[in-house]
């Protein structure tokens, strides 16, 4: 049985503590979620998370109430290929659902297929549906993980109402995958979308504007606008040159911050990127248990070390002793599998 205890940790505990417990047929219990948070305990997403991984694997789950800080779950079997539902009444975000389901999958070596109603495409706090859909999955393949998320409509905060398919198969093992430091920088691509309440002030176009103002020419460009149940809009850029850089980079629309300034803020965070590193340190967070199932040598680099990083690695190599090893090389970090 895994005892976790989740006080240093956020939703991430739950994304990657419960796949693998769950992957590995181990009963599991959590204490202190998200005990640091201005709401602790269990929100509706991460709540009708876990009861999506019980339902797939037949897991007992006792505890599962919104608010709750601690639970148990009684391991079931192991998925061999199912499909399923999820409804989420608020914007709590899809893609941290993906990554629960993603990391089950790489673990137990499966596939699933499930229908979401509800929830956030583009929200806080998380990778955004487009960020997923362009680096995320892209890099996942390199793990023999075929994914794919199928949009039928956004979800922004704070009313979601999102739905579409997600659907991931794990293909192949993971090998051993090698990301090193790269030079220059592939093509950039962006797409600017907003929600249909915006069109007329054509705020997907000024958010792109803004970020051609200041310096950046990406090679390909797409403007969207979005029947949503919220006002919202984002803008997101992303460099890949397949099997050798991964990078994303997006930003929110906020009330009263005009379009342009977001595409501004969106090309500052292009521009301050630290070379030489691989992968952004969102989707370097994003591939740990991915790395954590590769073959011993498998590496990739990474800018810097995130909060999340370091809790997530403890949280790693503590339930699949000692799996990875993190290593400071001045202008960048590599994490690789021991």
């Amino acid at each position: 049985m895994y005892d976790i205890d989740g006080a240093t940790g956020g939703g991430s505990i739950l994304r990657i503590a419960l796949p693998i417990a769950l992957a590995k047929q181990e009963d599991i219990k959590l204490t202190n979620i998200r005990k640091s948070r201005s709401k602790p305990g269990l929100r509706p997403q991460h709540l009708r998370g876990i009861e999506l991984l019980c339902e797939l694997t037949g897991s007992i789950l006792d505890g599962g109430e919104v608010g709750s800080t601690t639970i148990n779950i009684t391991a079931g079997q192991k998925v061999q290929q199912s499909a399923a539902e999820i409804d989420i009444a608020t914007a709590g975000s899809i893609s941290l659902v993906y990554q629960m389901l993603s990391n089950y999958c790489m673990v137990a070596n499966t596939s699933v297929d499930i229908v979401f109603r509800g929830g956030g495409t583009h929200t806080k706090w998380a990778p955004n549906a487009d960020y997923l859909k362009q680096v995320t999955i892209p890099a996942l393949e390199l793990f023999g993980q075929q994914g794919k998320i199928t949009t039928h409509r956004v979800g922004y905060y704070p009313k979601g109402g999102a739905n579409g398919l997600i659907s991931i198969k794990q293909a192949d093992q993971p090998g051993r995958v090698q990301l090193d430091t790269v030079e220059g920088r592939a093509p950039i691509r962006v797409i600017s979308r907003a929600s249909n309440h915006l069109q007329n002030a054509k705020v997907a176009e000024r958010q792109l504007q803004g970020l051609l103002n200041h310096g950046i020419s990406p090679t390909e460009n797409w403007i969207y606008y979005d029947e949503s149940d919220s006002v919202g809009s984002v803008i997101t850029a992303w460099i890949v040159e397949p099997s050798k850089m991964y990078r994303g980079f997006s930003q929110l629309g906020k009330q009263g911050v005009k379009a342009e300034t977001i595409g501004q803020q969106l090309a500052n965070l292009i521009t301050s990127y630290q070379e030489p590193a691989a992968v952004d340190e969102y989707l370097a967070d994003q591939l740990m248990v991915a790395l954590s199932q590769s073959e011993s040598g498998a590496y990739y680099s990474m800018p810097k070390i995130t909060n999340h990083i370091t809790s997530n690695l403890n949280l790693i190599n503590s339930i699949l002793e000692d799996n990875l090893a993190l290593q400071d090389h001045g202008e960048y970090y590599l994490l690789q599998k021991l």
